[in-house]
């Protein structure tokens, strides 16, 4: 059995989803580090969250045991929406979306719990298929990816899209 010992520090962490913990570190360097890597997909049932809570328990004279430590979870990844719309010019105009992708960002990286994130090297993009998304003159929201916040450059991100277009009934 472990016990508490008096005047220690522990520190305490946990991740979920629990798959999260296979991808725990330690580098002597930047200390504890979660792995992660984006789920390549904008269907919000498909995604993987990524939560994390920290905390610290000091002991003092023990007398009875320790309180309990809480863990205030926090979430790591961004959540983005893909909203479209056609233009409102041509009346006679029915766009229909196909499929999506969205490419050019980090698809993985290190969450260390004292600095952050450490972005990996791989590009990665999220798309969504077989879709059949008639688009109106108001926004409709396409799909949702959670992904490691960063920063992006004007002309380092890709939209494609494929969709059927019809203008006064001829394709």
């Amino acid at each position: 059995a472990r016990y508490w010992e008096e005047n220690k520090t522990y520190d305490f962490f946990a991740v979920a989803p629990l798959d999260l913990g296979t991808g725990v570190i330690y580098d002597a360097e930047k200390g504890w580090g979660v792995n992660f890597n984006i789920v390549e997909s904008m269907v919000a049932d498909d995604q993987v969250d990524f939560i994390l809570a920290q905390a610290q328990r000091t002991t003092g004279n023990i007398t009875s045991p320790p309180a309990n430590v809480q863990l205030g979870f926090t979430h790591k990844l961004s959540k983005v929406k893909l909203k479209l719309k056609k233009d409102s010019g041509n009346a006679g105009q029915t766009i229909t979306l196909k499929e999506v992708y969205i490419y050019g960002m980090k698809g993985d990286g290190t969450y260390y719990l004292d600095s952050g994130w450490s972005l990996g090297a791989n590009i990665a993009g999220v798309s969504r298929t077989n879709m059949s998304e008639v688009l109106g003159t108001e926004y409709s929201e396409i799909g949702e990816a959670l992904m490691i916040p960063q920063s992006l450059s004007e002309d380092s991100v890709y939209l494609i899209a494929s969709f059927d277009y019809t203008n006064n009934g001829v394709t």
